[in-house]
C-alpha cells in the first residue's frame, strides 16, 4: 500500500475497522488504523466489529416465543441487511421497560451477549393483538365465574365463595397448578377453566387435571389450599366458543358445568347429578 486513503479502502473492502499484530497476545490488543503505523514486513490479522449477541425469536405470526436466537455479526452491512430482512427499525434491549425503548440501529451500540428484540410495525401490532387478548381473556374469566357463582346460589341456595388463590405452589415456591377461578360451595369446590374455543381436547384436558387436583393438594405447603382437602371437585368449562356437541359431552358424558354465551350474558347448565 502506499497511502492513507489505499489502507482506508481496503479496511472497508474487508469490513475492517483496523489491524492487529498477530504477535500481540494481551487481552485488548492495539488496534492499528493508520498505514503510518504499520511496521513493515510484520504480521497482522484484521480487526472486524464482530458481536455475538441474542435476539427474541417469533414464530410464524409474529408473535414471541419464549426462546432466544444467537447471531453474530461481522459489520454495519451485516446489521443492516438483517434489519432489512425482518423489516425492522432496530433493536431494542429486551431489559429496556421504559415507554419509549431506546432503538438500536447500529451495531456499534450493541453489547456483546445481551438480549434484544426487535422493533418493527408488524411485531408491535401483534403485541398489541396478544395484549388486547389477554385483557379480553381476563374479562371472560371474571364474567363467567360470577356467572357460575350466581347459578350455583340459585340451585343450591347456599354459600358459594369465589377462592381468593388460582395459583397452586410447591414448598419451593414452583407453581403446582393453575385455575381459571375457583369457587366453594359446601363441600363442593368448583375449578373453572376458560377458553375462547372450547374444544374436546380441552374437555379431556379439564378432567386430566381434576385428577390432579387431589394429589397437588397434598404436595402444597399452602394452608389455604390444605381447606379444599377431602372436598368434591366439579369441573367447570367455559368457553366463548362453545358447540353443542362438545357441551354435550362435557355435560352429559363427563359430569362437568358447562359456561356459554348467549342473549347478551353466559349461560350456565349443570350435570344432572350435581
Amino acid at each position: 500500500m502506499y497511502n492513507e486513503d489505499d489502507f482506508r479502502d481496503f479496511l472497508k473492502t474487508v469490513d475492517g475497522i483496523g489491524l492487529e499484530s498477530i504477535d500481540d497476545n494481551s487481552e485488548a490488543p492495539k488496534v492499528i488504523r493508520f498505514l503510518r503505523h504499520i511496521r513493515p514486513n510484520q504480521h497482522y490479522r484484521i480487526k472486524t466489529t464482530k458481536k455475538t449477541f441474542y435476539i427474541q425469536a417469533y414464530n410464524d405470526e409474529g408473535e414471541p416465543l419464549e426462546r432466544l436466537e444467537e447471531f453474530t455479526m461481522y459489520s454495519e452491512n451485516n446489521f443492516s441487511g438483517f434489519l432489512k430482512a425482518v423489516d425492522g427499525k432496530g433493536l431494542e434491549s429486551i431489559d429496556d421497560d421504559s415507554e419509549t425503548p431506546k432503538v438500536i440501529n447500529s451495531l456499534r451500540h450493541i453489547r456483546p451477549n445481551q438480549h434484544y428484540r426487535i422493533n418493527a410495525s408488524h411485531l408491535t401490532a401483534v403485541k398489541k393483538g396478544v395484549t388486547w387478548s389477554k385483557v379480553e381473556d381476563q374479562a371472560m374469566e371474571e364474567e363467567t365465574l360470577l356467572a357460575v357463582q350466581n347459578a350455583l346460589i340459585e340451585k343450591i341456595n347456599g354459600p358459594t365463595t369465589i377462592f381468593p388463590k388460582r395459583v397452586m405452589f410447591d414448598q419451593e415456591g414452583k407453581p403446582l397448578m393453575e385455575w381459571d377461578g375457583i369457587l366453594v360451595c359446601e363441600d363442593s369446590v368448583f375449578l373453572c377453566e376458560a377458553k375462547h374455543n372450547m374444544t374436546l381436547k380441552h374437555i379431556n384436558n379439564l378432567v386430566s387435571r381434576l385428577k390432579e387436583f387431589p394429589n397437588k393438594l397434598e404436595a402444597t405447603s399452602d394452608l389455604e389450599f390444605k381447606q379444599l382437602l377431602r372436598k368434591q371437585y366439579i369441573g367447570v368449562a367455559c368457553g366463548a366458543k362453545f358447540s353443542g356437541d362438545v357441551r354435550h359431552t362435557a355435560r352429559d358424558m363427563l359430569g362437568l358445568m358447562v359456561v356459554f354465551p348467549g342473549g347478551g350474558r353466559y349461560n350456565v347448565e349443570m350435570p344432572k347429578k350435581l
